[in-house]
Order: structure tokens, then C-alpha cells, then sequence
């Protein structure tokens, strides 16, 4: 027995040699990797100008900006200006880009155009004829603004009053010093340098993690070094690429300290009230984002920031409830053939979810009047999602509940059906491996049949297309009962695997012009999946050391499901007292009245409604 035991070990050594010899390598591929692409990156580059939305490349079109800002519009022969305007080249700033071309004309009489590139000032005569213009930038420059003013003047069939047209912007970049270059690559190669760090010790899984996050930054890398970075993605951004480097590693000290004993079962578990509560903090910041958003409304890269944090935060709460529900149903998976134990589960899950939903649904109708009664009737059925050419457009947060409650349904009758020929086991995997597939069938279906305007919208909220999204809990719940020793392996690689699969969710979520494909198929997998490898080792955490801190997510967590339903009822509300928070002061006032009055219904909510109905159905109706 004890050789038996000592090749063991050696093998499990050698084991975890091999995936640090493999990360190693991999670290070392897209070291390599990095450098050549910013080593290759244009000389110049090329901006056109005659459309809103530009292309910086012929082969990837990217949702960019016009750069010129204060346009009147465009046509093809490039953007025409009125009296004052600014070509914004504040995008560019991994390279010192130094000279800036273009080429303008007026639309009549010769006009003074004056330009202003930091401290210089020019002044240059335009002519109809068409004339090259050509700017030497300050190497330091604060921001990368070229102000130009010029007077305007009327042209025939033309209500605007113009100066110039501007068309074929240029810019030119100096070659780096050796010791900027590095620095320019050390700070790409951070986070993933941290990442190798943070799952060195998690074997193949933290490989595999690793594999996924490198091909997704060397990919963007690629795709935007070929445009000089004028318009990078939010993963790239210098910022966030530096912060991430502190974050992680304090994130790896708490790591150590949080980890406790085994938590009895049925007690509360902080770990996932922890979830719980950065999912509901999720959604409610992505729901205030119309408030922070009447002061911000000129920076779309810090909205979609914002303003995605709702679609991780729902798919956390999928995640922790796959697992929840799939513990529950193979607790009762040997009475499964006697369909008063389905029929008991049913009642117990509609009991907990429905006469809170109803009553919001209520408070709904009379704060919120709806404009579409047929829809709100049709959302309040739980039917809102079923039809990919319709949107929901009331009760728009209840998709999420949709997918919850069709899947309560479907799964155990699923699980009833296939226990006629197999063992429970195995019909209870099978039903779980059958949503994964028919999601991917839908998806790839749903692809060829509908247009682009209307596939974009739909990753979200169509319930064909999320079947498959509560599964990974349920998996891992499966995973608990049948396999424990996997459930280990995955607990001890800690919960940055894991997290690292919800942050490429999200930066793929943000990013989803870029990353369509990727988005359509698999970011809310990316988030799902990478909560429930989180879960094992969150299910092992009791306290975080803080008393007050441990009370405050479990009363988060325990009014997580009252403030989802009545988020939005506060937010509606609060834009009846503020209806345009366009400065400091009242942007703050409106966050603080938003949260006051969401807290104070899910309050409400949670002691008249959802905990008497609760202590309703655990006395009359059991679990047993």
C-alpha cells in the first residue's frame, strides 16, 4: 500500500511539474509574441473621414469615432467644419505620433484658418483649390488636440454655415528609444505575467485559464497594432493594465487569509452570500448608469464599462442558482420516479420566486404605467424572452427570471422522462449535457436565419439562446455528489481561475463589436462557467475577518432577489425627483436617492412579502 501511495505522489509531482514547465513555456511564446506585434506596428496610419463610423483598416472595421470633433457632417469627399472644431488624436499615445497631415479646402472665397496645437499657434490662408497641411505635434504634449477655427460662409442649397472641409488625415510616429519600447512592452506583458503567477499552482486548469486569456490578448493586440492603437479595446487600456498589477497581488494576500473550515450543510455560507452580493451590486450599477450618464454622456468607453457590470452580475446569479437547484434535485434524484417529488420541488421554487415577483409587478404597473399592455402582460407570464423578434420592452428585467423559470420547469421533467430507460445518474447527466446542445443548435440556427441588427440584441435576453447558462451549476453540483475528489482539485486551485474567465467574459461582453462571434457563442459562458469554478472554493469561506464587512454581504445577499425586482421601480422614481443629473452635486443626490429608495423597497419587500411566504412553505409545504 505504501508503494502504491509513494508512486502516486511521484506521479502527482511530476504532474505538477509538467503544467509549470507548460506555463512557462507559454509565457514565454507570447513574450515573444507581444514584442514582435508592437515592433511591427504602421509607420504612419491613416484616418479617412468620410463617414461617422470609420474603418482604420481596410480589413477590420472597428466601432470608431469620427476624431473630428464639432462636425456638421460628411460626405466622400471628407468632414466639413463650421466655425470652430478639434481633431482628437488623444487615442494615440502608445507611440509618440509627431507629424499630422491632412488635406482641407473651402467651400468658396479664401478663408484665415487659425490652428492651435498646444502652446503653438498657426496661421494658415485655405484656398479653394485644395491645399496639404502638414503639423509638427509637441513630443510631450498634455493632450493631442488640434484646435482650428476659421470664419464660416453660405454655400448654394446648404443651410450650414461652413469653413473648411477636411479630408485624408495623417499621422506619422517617431521611433521610440530602445528603453521606451521595453517599458511599452513590459506593460502588455503584466497582466500576463500576473496571470501565470495567480494559477502557477492550479495544474491544468490554471493552464487552460491561462491558454484562453493569452489568445484573447494576443488577438486584440494583433487587431490593434495594425491601427497604431487609435482606438484600443478596454482590455488594453495602460491604465487598467497597471492598476491590475497591485490588485492582484493584494487579492492573492486576502486569498490566504479567507480560506476556513468545511461549513456545515445547511448553514448560511458567506462565501456565496458574497457572490450573491456582487451580483445584485453588479446590476444596480449597470442600472444607474442613466444617472451617472447625464454628467458623463461624453465618455462611451467608461459607459459600456459601467453599463455591462448587470450582464455579469445576472449571469453570477445563474451560475450560484444552477448550483443550488442542482444540489437540490439530486438530493431527490432516487424518488424521481414518483412525480409528486417534481411536482413538490415546483411548488417550493414558484412559492419562493413568484408572489414577490407579482406584487413588484404590481407596484410596476401603477408606478411605471406601461405603454405595451400586451407586452407587459406577455413579460409578466414569464413569455417576453420566447420570441427573438420581439424585445421585451416592460418589465425588461425580467428576461433573467424567464430563463430561471423555464428551467425549473424543463430540467426535472427532462430528468423524469429519461428515467424510464436509464439510471438516475446518468439520466440526470444526460438532461444537463441536452440544454448545452440544443443552446449551441439554437445559436448556430438563430445565425443564418436572423439579420445582424437583430442578432446583436439578442445574446442577452432570448431564453433559446441561454438554456444552457444554469447548467454549469448544475454540473458542478453533480460534480460534488459524484466525483469529490474533482471538486478538490478545483478548490484548491483557489478563485482566480475562475475569476479570470469572468473577466475575459466581460471584456469580450464590452467589447462586443470586436468580438461579435465570441460574444454570441460564449461570453456568457466565459461568466458563468468561471463563477462556478469560483463557487468550490467560495462555499469554504466563513468570515473574511471583518465582523461588520461578513454582516454587510450577508444582508445584501439576503435582499439580493427583492433588489433586483425593484431597482428599476427606485430608478424610475428617482428620475420623477431628478429628472437630469448634469452636474456634480445632483449626480450624487440621485445615486444616494436611487440606492435609499431601492434599498428601502427591497426592505419592504423582503420582511412583509418574501420572508412570511417562506416560513409559509417550509411549514405546509415540505421538502420531504
Amino acid at each position: 500500500m505504501s508503494n502504491v501511495l509513494f508512486l502516486f505522489q511521484k506521479n502527482s509531482t511530476r504532474q505538477w511539474d509538467i503544467t509549470r514547465v507548460m506555463l512557462g513555456l507559454f509565457v514565454c511564446i507570447s513574450s515573444g509574441a507581444i514584442w514582435y506585434l508592437l515592433s511591427q506596428q504602421p509607420q504612419s496610419l491613416r484616418i479617412n473621414l468620410d463617414q461617422s463610423a470609420q474603418s482604420l483598416t481596410n480589413k477590420t472595421e472597428l466601432y470608431t469615432q469620427n476624431p473630428i470633433i464639432g462636425s456638421l457632417g460628411s460626405d466622400p469627399d471628407g468632414t466639413w467644419i463650421g466655425s470652430h472644431a478639434q481633431i482628437d488624436l488623444n487615442h494615440h499615445t502608445d507611440f509618440p505620433w509627431r507629424v499630422a497631415t491632412m488635406r482641407w479646402q473651402v467651400p468658396g472665397d479664401p478663408i484665415t484658418v487659425r490652428l492651435a496645437v498646444g502652446v503653438q499657434h498657426y496661421t494658415i490662408v485655405a484656398t479653394p483649390h485644395g491645399q496639404k497641411v502638414s503639423l509638427l505635434l509637441p513630443q510631450h504634449m498634455p493632450t493631442a488636440q488640434i484646435v482650428i477655427a476659421a470664419p464660416t460662409q453660405k454655400i448654394a442649397h446648404d443651410s450650414r454655415a461652413l469653413s473648411l472641409i477636411i479630408a485624408h488625415l495623417t499621422i506619422t510616429r517617431l521611433t521610440m528609444m530602445p528603453l521606451d519600447f521595453l517599458l511599452m512592452v513590459v506593460g502588455y506583458l503584466l497582466p500576463l505575467w500576473c496571470i501565470a503567477v495567480i494559477v502557477r499552482r492550479a495544474g491544468w486548469l490554471g493552464v487552460v485559464v491561462f491558454v484562453v486569456f493569452m489568445l484573447v490578448h494576443l488577438i486584440l493586440l494583433f487587431q490593434e497594432s495594425n491601427t497604431g492603437f487609435a482606438y484600443r479595446s478596454l482590455w488594453l487600456d495602460e491604465y487598467g493594465r497597471w492598476i491590475f498589477v497591485p490588485i492582484v497581488a493584494y487579492s492573492m494576500l486576502v486569498q490566504r487569509d479567507v480560506y476556513t473550515q468545511t461549513i456545515p450543510h445547511g448553514q448560511r455560507v458567506l462565501g456565496l452570500d458574497i457572490l450573491r452580493s456582487l451580483a445584485i451590486i453588479g446590476v444596480l450599477i449597470s442600472h444607474s448608469t442613466t444617472i451617472l450618464f447625464d454628467m458623463w454622456t461624453y465618455s462611451y468607453d467608461v459607459y459600456r464599462k459601467f453599463a455591462s457590470t448587470g450582464n455579469i452580475g445576472v449571469n453570477l446569479f445563474f451560475a450560484l442558482s444552477g448550483f443550488l437547484i442542482g444540489g437540490i434535485l439530486l438530493r431527490k434524484l432516487p424518488e424521481f420516479g414518483n412525480g409528486s417529488v417534481i411536482r413538490r420541488f415546483w411548488y417550493r421554487r414558484w412559492i419562493r420566486t413568484i408572489p414577490a415577483a407579482f406584487v413588484s409587478l404590481v407596484v410596476s404597473f401603477f408606478v411605471i404605467p406601461p405603454l405595451d399592455l400586451v407586452n407587459f402582460f406577455v413579460s409578466a407570464l414569464f413569455l417576453g424572452t420566447m420570441n427573438p423578434l420581439s424585445e421585451p420592452k416592460e418589465l425588461i428585467h425580467w428576461w433573467s427570471l424567464s430563463i430561471e423559470e423555464f428551467f425549473y420547469f424543463l430540467f426535472p421533467v427532462l430528468i423524469y422522462v429519461f428515467l424510464k430507460k436509464i439510471a438516475p445518474r446518468r439520466a440526470f447527466l444526460i438532461a444537463a449535457v441536452i440544454f448545452i446542445v440544443i443552446t449551441i443548435i439554437n445559436k448556430i440556427t438563430w445565425q443564418f436565419v436572423l439579420p445582424m441588427s437583430i442578432l446583436v440584441k439578442i445574446p442577452k435576453w432570448f431564453l433559446w439562446n441561454n438554456l444552457d447558462v444554469i447548467v454549469w451549476g448544475v454540473l458542478l453540483a453533480y460534480i460534488q455528489v459524484y466525483q469529490p475528489m474533482w471538486l478538490m482539485h478545483i478548490r484548491k486551485s483557489g478563485i482566480f481561475p475562475g475569476l479570470l474567465l469572468v473577466v475575459i467574459g466581460y471584456f469580450v461582453i464590452v467589447d462586443y463589436p470586436r468580438w461579435f462571434g465570441l460574444r454570441y457563442y460564449g461570453a456568457a459562458t466565459f461568466v458563468t462557467l468561471g463563477a462556478t469554478l469560483m463557487i468550490p472554493t467560495l462555499l469554504h469561506i466563513n468570515t473574511l475577518g471583518n465582523k461588520y464587512l461578513d454582516s454587510a454581504f450577508r444582508w445584501c445577499a439576503q435582499l439580493s432577489y427583492s433588489l433586483y425586482l425593484y431597482n428599476l421601480i427606485a430608478l424610475q422614481i428617482t428620475r420623477a425627483i431628478i429628472t437630469r443629473a448634469d452636474s456634480w452635486p445632483l449626480m450624487s443626490i440621485s445615486i444616494v436617492l436611487y440606492l435609499g429608495i431601492s434599498i428601502g423597497l427591497a426592505l419592504l419587500s423582503y420582511v412583509v412579502i418574501e420572508k412570511p411566504v417562506l416560513r409559509w412553505r417550509d411549514r405546509y409545504v415540505t421538502d420531504h
